[in-house]
C-alpha cells in the first residue's frame, strides 16, 4: 500500500469515527504506514468496512491498528488452505 492509499484509508476511518481526532496526523500516518505497507489497499478497505459493519460497542472509538491487521491476516489465511 502506498502512503497516498493509506491516507485514503485514514480518511475513511475518520469518516466512520468522526468523534476522534489526532494531534499529529502526520505522525499517525507514518506509524500506521510502517505497519500497513505490506498490505494492499483492497485488503485494508475490506477489513475496515467489515470491522465498522460489526462494531457494536456502546462507545465506538477509532479501531486499534492491531484489530485491522488481524482481520486482514484472517482473510489472507482463509485463501491459503
Amino acid at each position: 500500500m502506498s502512503k497516498d492509499e493509506l491516507k485514503q484509508i485514514m480518511d475513511m476511518l475518520c469518516a466512520y469515527y468522526p468523534n476522534h481526532s489526532f494531534k499529529d496526523m502526520k505522525a499517525v500516518l507514518q506509524a500506521w504506514y510502517e505497519i500497513m505497507k505490506d498490505y494492499t489497499y483492497q485488503e485494508a478497505e475490506k477489513a475496515i468496512i467489515g470491522f465498522t459493519k460489526n462494531d457494536q460497542r456502546d462507545y465506538p472509538t477509532f479501531p486499534h491498528i492491531g484489530r485491522i491487521v488481524a482481520l486482514m491476516e484472517k482473510e489472507r489465511h482463509k485463501y491459503r488452505f
